[in-house]
């Protein structure tokens, strides 16, 4: 049987868990650094895409003896829902059945978020009704009373993270960019309204390449060449580049080094703090991050054992002056597939000029079969979703009016045409690349993003040629990504 209102029910059990992804929720509820399949009867990439894409679909096994219903009994309980059998209201009543069982703070929660815009919005009026039915006494008006910081960790405790900047660095701007023709695609996200629209995209349904990352992250996790890396007394910690406001991926890796520097602490008392070092060009992204980061270290006793900084930096500029590195080894982070986003080489050599003999590089990359044909007309169907095109429509519309243009924003971004290009806008051979353009009468071809997709074998030859050994390949959910593990020579 299908889950009644499952997508509606997945909103709300997102804003009761404070997460900004759906399918964070199952780490939340099952750590997915320390699940056991053999415990419970599936793997996390089953219970990954059941809860995504599969518990409203007709014939789906949820009833008494699914296995399952383990997830839906801890997920009650960890939401303190009121009921006999935990997991039975959200299995079998309908969304109002599941909200009366809800605590009040989990109702604030959800006053709070519509006030705030945290509901997607295509389930703004269902919860708006919802949380009125449950409490008729409770009035649109009303909602500003509700106290908004409903973050259960004392903010007494709490430390902030400086954003460091580079002294006199200058970052391109989009209209530079529309100029020479291609847009820096770091720049749809140099503001706050950038995260929403970012966490939008994550939480499509049809987006699939943040599980198949972090996926590949908790894989890489409990490989042996990670866990000697970690634990090794010269490591220094992670720089994780290009990753503001992906904060989920980050406590994957964080744990990893909570776990490595309790370990060597416990041998050595006056072992120094390790690092973990964000570097992104939008601060709003950081920002996002380290208040997230700053959450999970509270949680875990982790601020006398890791180091968290922030520096607003550009990644294909830098020159060995970022405060990343005090002593030891370092892990260098590109997750994500923004590879596909960068020029290749420009990128390769920036990271040269500050990564030492030593450090690791781990690449998260789409790739394509080295043996296999593509379907380019699907892959650039998956970046003609309204979310992608949000993201690049509100930064574009905003500066449309400092130009000397004949056309409407509206009508040039209506004309955007997305396709897949093989063996072209890529440094690296045997490359497919999803370019999204626009056809401006004014300004001729202008490049909006591009993400390319990388045949393995192709991909770490180029890597070599940067000094850089493959170690590893991990697969996410399937081998259409993969995170590349490469040491530098």
């Amino acid at each position: 049987m299908a889950i009644k209102e499952w997508k509606l029910k997945k909103e709300i059990v997102r804003i009761a868990f404070g997460q900004m992804r759906q399918n964070d929720v199952p780490d939340m509820v099952m750590d997915a650094n320390t699940f056991d399949e053999s415990k419970y009867g599936f793997a996390w990439d089953s219970l990954l895409e059941m809860y995504g894409h599969r518990f409203d679909k007709p014939r789906i096994n949820v009833g008494p003896n699914s296995k399952y219903r383990i997830f839906f009994a801890e997920l009650s309980e960890q939401l303190g829902c009121d009921e006999v059998m935990p997991g039975t209201t959200i299995i079998e009543g309908n969304a109002l059945d599941f909200v009366k069982t809800l605590p009040d703070i989990t109702i604030e929660k959800l006053f709070s978020a519509l006030q705030q815009g945290g509901v997607q919005l295509e389930f703004r009026e269902a919860i708006e009704e919802l949380v009125k039915v449950d409490n008729p006494l409770v009035v649109a008006e009303q909602f500003s009373n509700i106290e908004q910081n409903l973050n259960l960790i004392p903010e007494s405790i709490k430390l902030w993270y400086p954003i460091y900047y580079t002294p006199n660095e200058k970052l391109p701007t989009i209209q530079e960019g529309l100029a020479r023709g291609h847009i820096d695609q770091s720049l749809y996200y140099q503001n706050t309204d950038a995260v929403t629209r970012w966490f939008s995209i994550t939480n499509d349904e049809f987006y699939t390449g943040f599980d198949q990352c972090k996926t590949g992250l908790l894989k890489l996790s409990r490989e042996q060449q990670w866990l000697d890396f970690t634990q090794d007394v010269d490591c220094d910690g992670i720089v994780m580049l290009c990753g503001g406001g992906a904060h989920s991926k980050d406590a994957v890796l964080i744990k990893c080094l909570l776990d490595g520097a309790q370990k060597r602490q416990n041998e050595n008392s006056n072992d120094k703090k390790i690092r973990y070092t964000l570097v992104d060009r939008s601060s709003a992204m950081l920002e996002v991050s380290r208040s997230k980061i700053a959450e999970l270290l509270d949680k875990r006793d982790g601020h006398d054992f890791i180091e968290i900084r922030a520096l607003r930096r550009d990644v294909m500029s830098m020159n060995g002056s970022e405060p990343v590195r005090g002593y030891g080894k370092l892990a260098w982070f590109n997750t994500g597939g923004t590879l596909g986003n960068l020029d290749e080489a420009q990128f390769f050599k920036s990271l040269n000029q500050t990564a030492q003999k030593g450090d690791l590089l781990i690449l998260g990359v789409s790739c394509v079969d080295d043996n296999g044909e593509l379907d380019l007309a699907a892959l650039a169907k998956e970046y003609e979703r309204d979310v992608v095109k949000d993201l690049v429509a509100v930064p574009l519309s905003a500066v449309w009016t400092t130009l000397s243009v004949d056309e409407k924003p509206e009508d040039a971004l209506s004309s955007i045409i997305v396709e897949a290009v093989p063996n072209e806008l890529s440094a690296v051979k045997n490359s497919t690349t999803v370019v999204a353009k626009l056809p401006s009468d004014s300004m001729g071809e202008i490049i909006l993003f591009k993400s390319s997709r990388y045949q393995e074998s192709s991909l770490i030859d180029f890597v070599s040629d940067y000094g850089w050994e493959h170690v590893v390949s991990i697969d996410g959910l399937d081998s259409s990504f993969k995170q590349l593990m490469f040491r530098k020579n």
